[in-house]
């Protein structure tokens, strides 16, 4: 009897480890490669994002963004976000203080690219401005997050975002943690982590 209550414990919990969702970014199963059109405004590249399923945005790619930022709280509000901590930080340059949240189990989803169990900083209010740089609308900062799960290259002739899986690639380690740069060809650039 123990020996049976034992076998059918294993197998509930081994078929439960098959159907666990895969948490950070992910192609489809069997994709390498991904490719999506892009926007390029003053030399940055802007990607389409649906936030929870539901919601179409456009985000700026940042080597230098730890976590994802959505620039405007009405946003997350739409979706009913829950935040599980709110912070004051110094805000662009310093001079004003910024409200923050910080929310949790957020999707990102791109074309042929799935986001599951992110965490997001939401900002009260969009203190970026970034329409006023870019002269277009821009919710939202991605980054490491994206550059640390693939080999990211940005054809800007094309207006092309390519997405690699590391799986093929001998990386070389940088000492910094930075991400390793290289130019291809006819304005295309490459990254990636280590």
């Amino acid at each position: 009897m123990r020996a049976r209550m034992f076998f059918i414990g294993l197998l509930m919990l081994m078929s439960g480890i098959g159907n666990a969702q895969i948490l950070g970014f992910s192609l489809p199963a069997g994709e390498t490669k991904v490719q999506f059109p892009i926007e390029i405004y003053n030399n940055l590249v802007v990607v389409p994002m649906i936030l929870n399923s539901q919601l179409p945005l456009k985000f700026i790619l940042d080597t230098g963004v730890r976590t994802s930022i959505l620039t405007e709280k009405a946003y997350s509000d739409i979706l009913n976000l829950q935040y599980s901590r709110k912070y004051t930080i110094a805000g662009p340059g310093g001079e004003k203080l910024v409200d923050a949240y910080v929310t949790n189990n957020v999707s990102l989803d791109m074309p042929g690219v799935q986001g599951r169990g992110h965490a997001m900083l939401v900002l009260e209010q969009d203190y970026l401005e970034l329409r006023n740089y870019l002269g277009t609308d821009v919710h939202g900062i991605l980054g490491y997050e994206l550059f640390s799960r693939f080999i990211v290259e940005v054809n800007y002739e094309k207006k092309v975002l390519t997405l690699m899986l590391h799986n093929d690639l001998k990386r070389r380690k940088t000492s910094s943690g930075c991400p390793s740069r290289y130019w291809i060809q006819n304005r295309t650039w490459r990254w990636f982590w280590k």
